[in-house]
C-alpha cells in the first residue's frame, strides 16, 4: 500500500505506518507515519501530538531522522518507534509534585455547653481567701457564646464578689477564613500600634479556621528530565520527598516542610538507565511573609476596656475605629496598612516586609497621628538573618513626642524610642550562645538599656548546662549572673539546681519535680531557696502536690517565707451538656468529641492509636484536647473488643469547630449470629444438608453442617425455622436473644415434628 505526502511542493510516494511510539521512555500510543527511502517521515501536526517542537522550516511534512536533537529507533518486527529527543524540544506541560494544596476539613455540627472552673483557698495566718475562676461557654456549629468571669471571697473587706471578665458571641465562616465578634475582644495591632482590650464587634481574618493552609510563601524547584526518573528532594539533608517524574519539565514543590532562614535543597535525579543527577538550590524563607495574592486583613469598631479584671462594665465614654490588613504583593515582598480613628484621633501607616534573596529579611514602616490637634511620626526598621547555626537581628523604632495610638489615648505612654540586637550561634558540639542588647525610653522617664550573654548545652542526654550574664547599662548598671545546672533522667522527673548572683545579694534555688501522668495519676513539686539582702540571711521553700483525673486536677500546697506559711487547695475541671448527657471533664480550653457507641459500655476509645479512655454505662466517652478544624483520628481497637460485638468501622475522623464539640458515632452492636445443635426429638442429630428456612418465608436459605451444627447469621430472636427433614418436617424456635456472654453459642436445640 503506498502513500502520497506533499513536502515543499514536491510529492513522495511512501509506505504508511502505524507505529506504537515512545518518547524518552514515556507511551505515547499508536500514530501514523510513513516509510520513504528507509527514513521515517511524519505530518507537523502528528510531531506536535506527541509533544515535540520544531521550530525550522515550514514544511508540513518532517523527516525524523534528519531532525537536530532528534534519535530514533525503528522496529519493523514490533511496528514500534523510540523517539530520544532533548528535553527543550518537549512542550507537554511541566509535571507537579508535591505542590501543596491545602485541603480544608468541614466542621461537623455539634451543640452543647460547657462550664470551666478553676477554683482556689488560700490561708494565710488569720487571714484567708477563696478564688473561682468561671468560663461559660454555649455553642453550635461554627457560633460560640462566652462569658467568662472571677468570683473572690476574703475575710478582709476588699476583692469580694464577682467580676466579669470577657463576654462574646462569635459566627465564623471557615471557607472564607473569616469570624466576626461582638462584645468584648483584643484589636489586631500593626509593628507600630499596640493591641488593647475593647468592646464593640470585630470582623477579619481567622487562619485558624483553616489550619492545613500555609499562607507564607513555599519554595518550589523547576527543572527538566530527559528520561523518565525517580526525584529524591533533600531539605537542609533530611528527606522531604520522594517520587517519580515522566520526561520533560517539571515542578516539584517543598510540600509541608518550612524553612525558616537560609538553608539548602539538593534534588536527587535517577532515570531509568541508573544515572543520577544533583542539583542544588540556595533557599530562604520566613513566617514574616504571606504567599503571593493571599490577603489578612481585620476591622474593629467599640469602647476601650479599662480596668479589665477589677471592674465589670468600666469602657470609655468615646467610640474608635481600626482596620488592619496584609497581602502578598509578590512571595518575597508584603505589604501592610493599618488605620485608628477616634474622636479628635487618627492615626495610619504603612509597611513592607522585603526577602532580599539569600541575604536576610528586611522590614519598615512609617506611621503619623492626630490627637487634640498634635501631629506625631513613628518610624521603624528591622533586620534578620539566619540559618541552622547563625541568628542575627536589628530593630529600631523612633517616635515623635506626640506620636499617639489608642493604647496612649486609653492611658499607656508610648516609648520614645526602642533599639532591639540580637546575634546567636548554635553548635552540637559547643553549645547554643546569645547576644542581646536592649535599650528604650518612655517620656519623662530615664532610659533603660541592658545587655545579655548567654550559653547553654546539653552535657548528655540528661544533664543540661545554662550560664545568662546581665549588665544594666543604665541606671544602677547592675550586674548579674545566673547558672543552672538540670537533670532529667526520664521524661516525668527533673532536678534543676540554680545560682544567682548580683551586686548586693545572691541566691540559690534547688526544684525537684515529678509531673502528673497525661493519662492520670500523681505528681509533685518540692521548691527550696536561699538568699541573703545586707546579710540578713532568708531560707525559704514551697512545695505542692497534684493529681491528674479523668473529671479534673485537683491540688494542695504550702509555701513558706519570712517566717510565714500560706497553704492553698485548689481544684479545676470542667462540665459539659452535650447530647442530652452530663459529663465531667478535665479543663476543655479548645474542642473536643463525645464519642458513642449505640448505648455499649466499656469499649475502648483510642484518640491517634493512644488509649483515651472507655465508654461509660450509656456507651459514651467525652474526648477532650482535639484541635479544631482539624482531622482528628477517633478509633476503636479490634483486639480489645470483645468478639459479641460487631463493628461497621474501626476509624472516624472528629472535626470539632473552634471551642466547640463533635458528636462521633460508632455503630457498635451486639453480635446478632447463632451457632446451635440441631436435634429431633429422640435427640438424634439432625441429618447435614437439611435445608433450614424462616417459617415466614423471609431471609436467606441455610443448611445443616457436619454433627448438626446450624450457623444464623443476623439471628432473629424467638423467630420460628423450619428443617425440611428426609423424615419430614419439623420447626424450633431460636432462643428469645443470643447469649452474648458465649459469643452466640447456644448449645442444642430440639426440632420438633409438626
Amino acid at each position: 500500500m503506498m502513500s502520497t505526502y506533499a513536502a515543499t511542493g514536491s510529492t513522495v510516494q511512501g509506505t504508511p505506518l502505524i507505529l506504537a511510539v515512545t518518547v524518552n521512555g514515556e507511551e505515547r500510543g499508536l500514530h501514523e507515519f510513513a516509510l520513504i527511502a528507509g527514513e521515517i517521515w511524519t505530518r507537523r501536526e502528528t510531531f506536535a501530538r506527541l509533544g515535540l517542537a520544531v521550530t525550522d522550516g515550514t514544511d508540513d511534512l518532517l523527516c525524523l531522522n534528519r531532525l537536530a536533537g532528534i534519535a530514533t529507533t525503528y522496529n519493523a518486527g514490533e511496528q514500534r518507534l523510540s523517539i530520544m529527543a532533548q528535553p527543550q524540544l518537549l512542550t507537554l506541560p511541566a509535571a507537579t509534585r508535591n505542590i501543596y494544596i491545602h485541603a480544608s476539613a468541614q466542621a461537623a455540627p455539634g451543640e452543647g455547653l460547657i462550664l470551666n472552673y478553676d477554683a482556689t483557698a488560700v490561708i494565710a495566718q488569720s487571714r484567708s481567701s477563696a478564688t473561682g475562676f468561671t468560663e461559660l461557654r454555649y455553642f453550635n456549629h461554627n457560633m460560640v457564646l462566652n462569658n467568662t468571669g472571677i468570683i473572690r471571697t476574703s475575710n478582709i473587706a476588699q476583692n469580694r464578689g464577682f467580676t466579669r471578665l470577657d463576654s462574646s458571641l462569635s459566627w465564623s465562616w471557615p471557607d472564607r477564613r473569616l469570624t466576626l465578634r461582638l462584645g468584648d475582644t483584643l484589636t489586631v495591632p500593626s509593628r507600630w500600634t499596640r493591641t488593647i482590650r475593647m468592646g464593640g464587634i470585630q470582623i477579619g481574618t481567622n487562619n485558624r479556621l483553616q489550619p492545613y493552609l500555609v499562607t507564607a510563601p513555599l519554595p518550589s524547584f523547576l527543572g527538566s528530565a530527559t528520561l523518565p526518573s525517580k526525584v529524591d528532594l533533600f531539605i537542609n539533608g533530611a528527606r522531604q520527598y520522594s517520587g517519580e517524574l515522566p520526561a520533560g519539565p517539571f515542578e516539584l514543590g517543598s510540600g509541608h516542610s518550612r524553612v525558616n532562614g537560609a538553608g539548602n535543597a539538593q534534588l536527587v535525579l535517577t532515570d531509568v538507565t541508573g544515572r543520577v543527577t544533583s542539583l542544588d538550590f540556595p533557599i530562604y524563607d520566613t513566617p514574616l511573609l504571606i504567599r503571593e495574592g493571599l490577603a489578612e486583613w481585620s476591622a474593629e469598631a467599640g469602647a476601650i476596656r479599662r480596668g479589665w479584671g477589677l471592674t465589670s462594665f468600666d469602657y470609655a465614654g468615646n467610640p474608635f475605629g481600626s482596620a488592619n490588613g496584609r497581602y502578598g504583593l509578590t512571595n518575597w515582598l508584603t505589604i501592610e496598612g493599618h488605620a485608628e480613628v477616634a474622636s479628635h484621633y487618627a492615626n495610619g501607616g504603612t509597611g513592607a516586609v522585603i526577602r532580599m534573596g539569600m541575604a536576610g529579611i528586611l522590614s519598615g514602616s512609617l506611621g503619623a497621628s492626630r490627637m487634640d490637634g498634635r501631629f506625631g511620626q513613628v518610624v521603624t526598621l528591622g533586620y534578620g538573618w539566619t540559618n541552622r547555626r547563625f541568628r542575627i537581628g536589628l530593630e529600631m523604632m523612633r517616635a515623635s513626642h506626640d506620636y499617639a495610638d489608642l493604647a496612649r489615648r486609653g492611658g499607656a505612654p508610648y516609648p520614645r524610642d526602642r533599639d532591639i540586637a540580637y546575634a546567636g550561634f548554635n553548635s552540637r558540639s559547643l553549645g547554643a550562645f546569645g547576644l542581646n542588647y536592649v535599650s528604650q525610653r518612655y517620656p519623662a522617664i530615664e532610659r533603660y538599656r541592658y545587655a545579655e550573654l548567654s550559653w547553654n548545652k546539653a552535657v548528655s542526654r540528661q544533664w543540661w548546662l545554662g550560664v545568662r550574664t546581665q549588665k544594666q547599662l543604665s541606671g544602677a548598671r547592675n550586674h548579674s549572673l545566673f547558672l543552672t545546672l538540670t537533670w532529667s533522667p526520664d521524661r516525668r522527673d527533673d532536678v534543676s539546681m540554680s545560682v544567682q548572683t548580683q551586686k548586693d545579694s545572691s541566691s540559690a534555688n534547688l526544684n525537684v519535680r515529678r509531673a502528673a501522668p497525661l493519662d492520670g495519676g500523681i505528681g509533685w513539686n518540692l521548691n527550696l531557696w536561699r538568699s541573703d539582702w545586707d546579710d540578713d540571711v532568708d531560707l525559704a521553700g514551697s512545695g505542692r502536690i497534684d493529681y491528674r483525673g479523668r473529671h479534673g486536677e485537683a491540688s494542695a500546697g504550702l509555701d513558706i517565707r519570712n517566717r510565714t506559711t500560706t497553704g492553698f487547695v485548689g481544684y479545676r475541671g470542667s462540665l459539659v451538656l452535650m447530647d442530652g448527657s452530663l459529663f465531667a471533664a478535665r479543663t476543655i480550653y479548645d474542642s473536643f468529641a463525645l464519642v458513642s457507641t449505640n448505648g455499649i459500655p466499656d469499649i475502648p476509645v483510642s484518640v491517634y492509636h493512644r488509649r483515651f479512655g472507655a465508654t461509660n454505662e450509656q456507651g459514651k466517652l467525652l474526648v477532650t484536647g482535639l484541635n479544631a478544624y482539624q482531622r482528628n483520628l477517633v478509633s476503636i481497637d479490634p483486639s480489645d473488643l470483645p468478639a459479641t460485638f460487631d463493628l461497621a468501622t474501626l476509624d472516624r475522623e472528629a472535626i470539632p469547630a473552634d471551642r466547640a464539640g463533635v458528636l462521633v458515632n460508632f455503630p457498635v452492636a451486639p453480635t446478632r449470629s447463632m451457632l446451635m445443635t440441631l436435634i429431633d426429638d429422640s435427640g438424634q442429630i439432625v441429618p447435614e444438608g437439611t435445608r433450614i428456612s424462616y417459617a415466614d418465608g423471609t431471609g436467606p436459605a441455610m443448611a445443616v453442617g457436619f454433627d448438626g451444627q446450624l450457623y444464623v447469621e443476623e439471628a432473629r430472636p424467638g423467630a420460628m425455622l423450619i428443617a425440611d427433614r428426609p423424615a419430614g418436617r419439623c420447626h424450633v424456635i431460636l432462643p428469645p436473644r443470643p447469649a452474648f456472654e458465649k459469643a452466640g453459642r447456644v448449645g442444642n436445640q430440639t426440632c420438633f415434628d409438626r
